[in-house]
């Protein structure tokens, strides 16, 4: 029993961290995406 819930709570645990990571990269390419726009409206092409 004691493996079981340790294997359950590492599996779910990777699940968690699988989730959360791929919401950091999302909020992470959403703020790239926006600093570049503001860059490009901001600075005019010479």
């Amino acid at each position: 029993m004691c493996l079981v819930s340790w294997e359950s709570t590492i599996v779910s645990f990777l699940r968690v961290y699988e989730l959360s990571a791929s919401l950091i990269m999302k909020q992470f390419n959403v703020g790239v995406n926006l600093y570049l726009t503001v860059n490009q409206i901001s600075i005019p092409h010479s």
